[in-house]
């Protein structure tokens, strides 16, 4: 009550439930307005396919024109369908009010909400509304990530303005010709440096697992032992970060070292090292198995250790690059992941985008930042999530939280990932680019992890798909695969579930897709019945996409408990009823979200190519779900 102490309270006025005209700390009750988050909502849903590289290079070599000549979008015959769209968005926009109001009025959903700081969005909230009174901050990684923006941009700008200018004078003293050698000296002492601010003494034990890595690799490089023992070293180490297991909480100085040593425990640095653990052992797995398969190479074409292709082996297997590549400043704190081989071969010779295909990727960048500042001061998606009050909202709540959970999450990865890629390019070297397409633009299993998180997804088909047999041995060589995506990742029975079900999702996937290929074909449906057939494949994206939402929604939200309450919240008969009368009108929004793919596909020449070289939506889902398309 004391004006002393209300006055602090200003900005959380809007998380109180209003029981009249004025809330809990007696300021009037401004609802949002409804019609400016819909308008929001829909421009985030056009502009998402903007972030997709193929869509906005297609768009700016074909124009509008491009737009009508090669779609149906923007012709007569497809005005139905772009209407439903419409007012389907409209239709899930507009409860978008109430989930705020369910997180307001839960205490565990509004101790996630922070007073929003307004660094990347500039407008404050004006006193008679609170469209923007509040930050979802219920994702760590995000505000973590967020937080250190204004830091880490100019530390950017300047560390690769410091790799440019060496580059530029060694290449001078060469009379123009580009060094690999000062490529390599100048990434490794940024990466240490970078690293040792980052982790402070925690740099010493990311050191003591590289140098494990690195002799055992030069050790055993083309020996049958080399990758069991690089795969039981990056399985012991993940072991041993985990919190929840005692090894972590032996790894100090004055446990290994002596008390003398206690004092390098209180130099943590900004963040501890145990995070930086998971993406370095992917890369010194990579720097082993690339060492050993080159070895093989050398071996079978018998080669001796005396000849100048082993010494070229030695020195492109070098600790000096293995310390570059791995500390390797741009891609240390969340990648993308790059491989030591493609690594190595950028230092020799440069490719990464320069001039205007760099502004336009860094223009990309910038609105995908402001989206999702809007996002998540728009709808505390997030903090629904965590505070699990998501599984126990009704299904006609419930479908559109998890759409917009989704979308953000999908918009928080491609943020972070590139941010870190922007600096690659500009530094030089080019990583995959993890996010190729927006996550409304799904509608396969096997396609959509070609899509999420490409260089992972890379790096598994690499090393650990394509050895286990890859589609000689699809089954074995998927579960194997998501089993260890699980257990990277962390240690917990949702993830593993989540594992086992997209393992299981691409497994059936396989074979259920030629099963029903076949009686369709010999239908004549495509060439008979076009628009039937489109309709068909519009279905049959939806119901993957469902599986699709609730595979990464159990993994990476509410987990197997959330799930659980869900299932539960239906053991009435009227409740049954909702969940399917929201399933069916689910299915409908998605057939017609999956009818908008088939045409962004072929506008982006995305799609398989039929057999007179015209793009086919009826064969690029074929391929798509038999995990051939690009």
């Amino acid at each position: 009550k004391p004006s002393s102490c209300r006055e602090h309270c200003v900005f959380t006025r809007a998380w109180f439930p209003c029981a009249s005209s004025v809330d809990a700390l007696g300021y009037p009750c401004a609802a949002p307005r409804t019609s400016a988050i819909m308008i929001r909502c829909h421009v985030y849903f056009n502009l998402a396919f903007l972030l997709e590289t193929e869509f906005l290079t297609a768009l700016r070599t074909k124009g509008l024109r491009g737009l009508q000549r090669e779609t149906r979008l923007l012709k007569l015959e497809f005005f139905p369908i772009a209407a439903a769209a419409v007012w389907i968005g409209t239709f899930f926009e507009a409860r978008i009010p109430e989930l705020r109001q369910r997180c307001f009025e839960a205490p565990a959903c509004v101790v996630h909400l922070r007073q929003r700081s307004a660094w990347l969005w500039p407008l404050e909230p004006q006193p008679e509304s609170n469209e923007f009174a509040f930050f979802d901050g219920a994702d760590i990684q995000w505000r973590e990530f967020r937080g250190a923006l204004p830091l880490m941009l100019p530390a950017a700008v300047l560390l690769t303005l410091v790799v440019r200018c060496v580059l530029a004078l060694s290449a001078r003293v060469r009379g123009g010709v580009h060094s690999p050698a000062a490529a390599v000296s100048v990434r490794l002492l940024v990466g240490v440096g970078f690293v040792g601010f980052l982790h402070g003494s925690g740099l010493l034990f990311l050191a003591a697992l590289l140098l494990a890595f690195f002799a055992s690799g030069r050790a055993l490089a083309g020996t049958r032992f080399a990758a069991p023992c690089a795969w039981l070293l990056a399985l012991a180490a993940i072991a041993a970060k985990e919190g929840k297991w005692p090894v972590r909480r032996l790894l100090k100085f004055r446990y290994i070292l002596g008390q003398d040593w206690a004092w390098l425990d209180a130099y943590r640095g900004e963040y501890e090292w145990e995070s930086s653990v998971n993406l370095l052992v992917l890369k010194l797995l990579s720097f082993a198995l690339d060492s050993h398969a080159s070895a093989k190479e050398l071996l079978a074409a018998g080669h001796a250790p005396s000849t100048i292709a082993w010494a070229n082996h030695r020195q492109r297997y070098s600790l000096s690059r293995c310390v570059a590549h791995s500390f390797y400043a741009p891609l240390f704190i969340a990648g993308p992941t790059i491989t030591f081989d493609d690594f190595a071969d950028q230092l020799e010779t440069p490719r990464a985008m320069t001039g205007e295909p760099l502004a336009w990727y860094g223009a990309q960048l910038a609105m995908a930042m402001l989206m999702l500042e809007v996002a998540c001061c728009t709808v505390p998606c997030f903090a629904l999530s965590r505070s699990g009050v998501l599984g126990t909202l009704e299904p006609s709540l419930g479908a559109p939280a998890v759409l917009g959970t989704l979308n953000i999450m999908w918009l928080k990865f491609l943020v972070i990932w590139r941010v870190a890629r922007c600096w690659a390019l500009a530094d030089g070297i080019d990583p995959p680019e993890n996010m190729r397409r927006c996550v409304n633009n799904h509608y396969s299993v096997a396609s959509f992890w070609k899509s999420w998180h490409v260089s992972f997804n890379k790096w598994l088909v690499r090393y650990i798909y394509v050895p286990l047999g890859g589609k000689d041995r699809r089954v074995l060589a998927t579960f194997a695969t998501f089993l260890f995506v699980a257990y990277w990742h962390d240690v917990e029975a949702k993830l593993l579930a989540w594992g086992g079900l997209n393992a299981l999702f691409i497994a059936l996937e396989s074979v259920a897709t030629p099963a029903l290929q076949k009686p369709i074909l010999a239908l004549g449906l495509p060439t008979r019945h076009p628009f039937l057939y489109r309709l068909l494949c519009a279905g049959g994206g939806a119901f993957v996409i469902i599986l699709l939402m609730a595979g990464n929604m159990i993994g990476y939200s509410f987990g197997l408990s959330g799930a659980e309450a869900l299932l539960g919240s239906a053991a009435s008969p009227a409740a049954r009823a909702e969940i399917l009368g929201v399933a069916g009108f689910v299915f409908w929004c998605l057939s017609v979200g999956a009818l908008i793919m088939f045409e962004v596909r072929d506008f982006d020449g995305t799609y398989a190519q039929g057999p007179k070289g015209k793009a086919s939506p009826a064969i690029a889902v074929a391929a798509d779900l038999s995990g051939k398309s690009q």
